[in-house]
């Protein structure tokens, strides 16, 4: 029997006994007495006297009776003992079935009303009509008030309907009944914000049932949420006799809330929703960070009605000398919060204060950790989601006072962090640092996921998966140093699976069922795939390569054969891994490929070297040191490069002069070899070379096409310079010192003349506001940002003084073909 004493448990109250009598003085009266419920206000008699009576009879006193219908004993019929030890009689009974006068049904009901003593006092005697109460009453000894202020404000459950009488007087029933007792407090009633927080029909059903009493017992709702996550103590629940500690294993288990609320007809997440909309809303501030500071509400409520703002008082009081602060005339009429000339100053501090992160300001719990955690809140953060359950004063020293649960920091550190898995390096998600085993093994890994955590896991997991249908044998062991948070191995596969779901524990999925391929995966320190691809280029090329070496490997792979099927099932089509598996076959290319070792490499080396086959100016590979027998004469290298790159059409160069300066081949392939298309290239690139802001020459149409050309800008401009020769890059080199003539023509191109000739003559200049903003950019050496939607920007001091200089220089230069000679050509 589930244990139900509420009264006598947690709130200590203790039953009072009923007034006695005997059976011989009383059963004459039985017509005259008076009853609870349906005939305490019947004084014409009881309404079943023969069934209580009977019952009387059976049971040895009126007393025995009440304990009966009011106490919630006797339920167990077959053991004919009592089980309540807070009884006022304890009277054994047997089962009543067959009883003479209570044949007819609910007459042991009614017969139970009549067992109340007519001189029972009663604390709340306007309340004596309700049966319910009748039941609280009788069952809670000492009356209900203590109870009914429990039941009412969240912080109790509801009797599980004890005795006979219980039967009618469930959760709702109980509510009613203490309504009377205890008065509507006054509270205003509190307006839906809105269609999204409505609070749908559970919102309606807290108002019918709860009343006035509905914002005090949402209030312990939301708590208790807050507590029942964080593995806070609990309120007393169904399953138990009072206040129990939240452990891992019994987080999720739910609390009386749930159980009564769900009688009414509220799930838990739509009570939450409810009671959120119940909830009183904090008043608006301008600075919802200094909300909690009584001299800043006082402030702000000052100035809501009259003009000015917090902000220009405090900015006019900043500077003031205390004497002056102290005499301050506002202060007086702000009220009693700013009694001091110091409260100013405090809510003064906090309406200036700058914050690392405002929007998460208005949280108290928030501003007190970037207090005491100083700048480094990720590295707090990081701790703090690591260890979702420890008290914010033990998390951070300090923070006490500002946090008032686990909850309350975890959600400051959301704000700060909103997607902390993503911000955040070497996080695992948040839900796992709730299991404690999962705690141990980060904190055994000193909270290193991706090197730590995440390999000992997948082994882990990859272990167990061989016992998924039985328990693991007797002398399997965990890791040293978990056995206080994973007692055994089923705990730390439980705890492993958050952070390498069922589906990655075997990155081969199709190939599980192979046991040798089980025990590649796990005796490899790379991996099945590394160790299959050793393997295949050990069969291919065995004078280079060994067979790959692994631990227990017989265990699982007793043969070659076994070996040979599971690499096939993890690589079907080139297990070797070649850079160019069409090449496979051909002598020398398994050699080259093993001796080079990256895929993109390779192909490098075989460009590289055919290229200096077809242009002198290209110099030959530097010849790898591992290369073996097969390789030995340059043809035979020559011929497997051949197969690498097939079509001598994608070695020729378009400028062959070129071949070999710099990066030109990269730039040479990322243009499809057109001339014109990479003279134009380059003389943009040599245009921002000059300027030094090329910073991402990685964006031809072919990226990997520039590899040659991402280490450094030298590489591109010497390519460059072989295409366009340093007196072409500007139009009027003789001016290409000056900054400002470089930033005209790099914007106007080739209307730089006729621009510069309007500039002399004085005349209004006709360009869009992109173009003159990346003039006055570039002719103070800046680069107009890559996204301004066209918004032209302010003429900065001395941009014409510098624009006029660069123009005249441009049109010297056009007047002197001997300062120029390129002029003629233009």
């Amino acid at each position: 029997m589930r244990a139900n004493r509420f009264a006598a448990v947690v709130l200590g109250i203790v039953s009072q006994p009923a007034a006695s009598g005997s059976l011989a003085t009383r059963a004459t009266e039985a017509e005259d007495m008076e009853c609870s419920g349906e005939c305490v206000w019947r004084s014409s008699g009881c309404a079943a006297p023969a069934c209580y009576l009977a019952m009387e009879e059976k049971m040895g006193s009126r007393e025995a009776v009440a304990d009966y219908c009011y106490l919630g004993t006797f339920r167990d019929d077959s053991s004919g003992e009592t089980l309540d030890e807070n009884l006022t009689s304890n009277t054994a009974v047997r089962s009543l079935d067959g009883l003479a006068g209570c044949e007819r049904p609910g007459s042991i009901r009614l017969a139970c009303r009549c067992a109340v003593p007519r001189d029972r006092d009663w604390k709340f005697p306007q309340c004596r009509t309700d049966v319910c109460y009748v039941v609280l009453d009788m069952f809670l000894g000492g009356g209900p008030s203590g109870f009914c202020k429990a039941l009412l404000s969240g912080r109790g459950g509801a009797l599980e309907r004890p005795g006979q009488e219980g039967e009618a007087c469930g959760f709702a029933k109980q509510l009613q009944a203490c309504r009377c007792v205890e008065p509507e407090p006054e509270e205003p009633k509190v307006e839906s914000a809105g269609p999204e927080c409505d609070g749908g029909e559970c919102r309606a059903i807290l108002e019918k049932h709860f009343g006035g009493h509905a914002q005090a017992y949402c209030k312990t709702v939301l708590a208790g949420d807050a507590d029942r996550q964080n593995g806070l103590p609990r309120l007393t629940d169904k399953k138990g006799s009072g206040a129990s500690p939240v452990t891992d294993s019994n987080l999720d288990e739910p609390s009386h809330i749930i159980f009564d609320a769900k009688e009414l007809g509220c799930e838990y997440d739509k009570l939450l929703q409810a009671c959120r909309c119940l909830s009183p809303a904090p008043p608006q501030r301008q600075h919802p960070a200094c909300a909690d500071d009584k001299c800043y509400g006082a402030m702000d409520d000052y100035f809501a009605r009259e003009n000015g703002t917090v902000d220009d008082y405090c900015s006019r009081v900043a500077g003031l000398p205390p004497a002056e602060a102290e005499r301050d005339p506002l202060r007086s009429r702000f009220g009693a919060g700013c009694g001091a000339a110091n409260d100013v100053a405090s809510a003064c501090a906090c309406v200036t204060k700058t914050w690392t992160r405002p929007e998460c300001a208005a949280d108290a719990c928030y501003r007190g950790i970037e207090q005491a955690a100083g700048g480094d809140l990720a590295g707090f953060c990081t701790q703090a989601f690591r260890d979702p359950t420890r008290a914010p004063e033990a998390a951070l020293p300090g923070v006490g006072g500002s946090c008032a649960d686990a909850a309350a920091l975890q959600e400051a550190c959301r704000c700060v962090h909103p997607r902390p898995e993503e911000n955040l390096n070497d996080l695992a998600p948040l839900n796992c640092y709730r299991d404690r085993c999962f705690r141990s093994i980060d904190g055994a890994f000193n909270g290193s996921v991706n090197h730590g955590v995440q390999p000992f896991c997948s082994q882990t997991l990859r272990e167990l998966w061989e016992y998924r249908n039985a328990a693991p044998p007797a002398n399997y062991s965990i890791m040293p140093g978990l056995e206080d948070g994973c007692p055994d191995a089923r705990e730390v596969g439980s705890a492993c699976s958050c952070v390498v779901p069922e589906d990655d524990i075997w990155p081969h999925g199709d190939c599980v069922d192979n046991r040798c391929y089980r025990r590649l995966e796990m005796a490899a320190s790379g991996g099945a795939y590394d160790l299959c691809k050793k393997w295949h280029r050990s069969r291919a090329i065995p004078d280079l390569v060994p067979p790959p070496a692994a631990p227990d490997l017989h265990d699982g792979c007793p043969s070659e054969d076994d070996i040979e099927a599971a690499c096939s099932c993890v690589s079907p089509k080139d297990g070797a891994g070649w850079a160019a598996p069409q090449c496979a076959q051909q002598a020398c290319y398994p050699e080259l490929d093993e001796a080079i070792g990256q895929v993109n490499q390779v192909h490098g080396f075989c460009r590289q070297l055919l290229q200096s086959r077809l242009y002198p100016n290209v110099a030959a590979p530097e010849t790898p040191s591992r290369l073996g027998g097969r390789c030995a004469e340059p043809e035979a290298m020559a011929e497997a490069c051949r197969c690498v790159v097939p079509e001598e059409k994608g070695l020729k160069v378009a400028l062959p002069d070129c071949a070999g300066q710099g990066c030109y081949s990269e730039i040479d392939r990322a243009f499809f070899s057109g001339a014109q298309r990479i003279r134009g290239f380059c003389h943009g690139a040599l245009q921002q070379l000059a300027d030094d802001v090329f910073h991402n020459p990685i964006r031809g149409p072919d990226r990997s096409a520039w590899a040659g050309c991402r280490f450094g800008k030298e590489a591109l401009k010497l390519g460059c310079s072989c295409a366009v020769p340093d007196d072409s890059v500007w139009q009027f080199p003789a001016c290409k010192e000056q900054q400002c003539y470089r930033g005209v023509e790099r914007t106007l191109g080739q209307e730089t003349r006729d621009f510069c000739q309007k500039v002399v003559a004085g005349e209004e200049l006709d360009l869009d506001g992109a173009k003159k903003s990346a003039l006055f950019s570039r002719c103070n050496g800046q680069e107009p940002p890559e996204e301004d939607g066209g918004r032209e920007m302010a003429e900065p001091e001395g941009f014409q003084d510098k624009l006029k200089t660069a123009c005249q220089c441009v049109l010297a230069d056009v007047a002197d073909p001997k300062l120029s000679p390129s002029k003629k050509e233009s």
